[in-house]
């Protein structure tokens, strides 16, 4: 006979949790009191914002060593303290980019107005490219179709491009497409 629904749940015994310390039972842990090598390791690995689980892989210590390092009260400390350097390097630098800038946009007339003749084409082409992707006009890098893949005949395309040109038409667009081929 089938069990009701809340029942077939509970009706193997079940095991002790093990994560829970009985009563009475001192639970182990362990606090940091001086920073040895692989403790600053972790410190360094965590200013970088890695995971406890991607510190363990990198350094192979286990998940607990790098929790109750995490947690003592001598790397939080000296997270802090590391965090604030940080904080504070980046407001330096954000500070000189910004102080820079309008050398750096100046720079990029130049090389943009020089068509090519002081500072060479490439560059100039490169500057310009740059200048677009940054207002909004980059060329499409990758498209990608979750695992999707079409192989089209010559037939089939002409027939999307034809589709295309109607739409557009349709919608009073005006479209740049490569023409038909004369089979199409």
């Amino acid at each position: 006979m089938p069990l009701s629904s809340p029942e077939k749940y509970f009706t193997a015994p079940r095991e002790d949790d093990k994560r829970r310390v009985p009563n009475g039972v001192e639970r182990k842990s362990f606090e940091v009191n001086e920073m040895w090598e692989m403790h600053h390791e972790i410190v360094r690995l965590l200013v970088l914002g890695m995971s406890n689980k991607d510190i363990c892989k990198i350094l192979g210590v286990s998940a607990p060593m790098v929790s109750y390092t995490r947690n003592s009260k001598v790397v939080k400390d000296k997270l802090a303290i590391m965090r604030a350097a940080r904080d504070a390097d980046t407001i330096d630098i954000a500070k000189d980019i910004q102080t820079k800038a309008p050398k750096a946009l100046a720079l990029l007339y130049d090389i943009i107005e020089d068509h090519g003749e002081t500072y060479g084409m490439p560059l100039a082409a490169k500057t310009a490219e740059s200048w677009l992707d940054r207002a909004g006009h980059a060329p499409v890098k990758s498209v990608q179709f979750a695992g999707m893949v079409a192989h089209l005949t010559a037939e089939e395309i002409n027939a999307l491009k034809k589709s295309a040109r109607e739409e557009a038409e349709a919608a009073n667009l005006i479209v740049d497409i490569t023409p038909e081929d004369s089979d199409g």
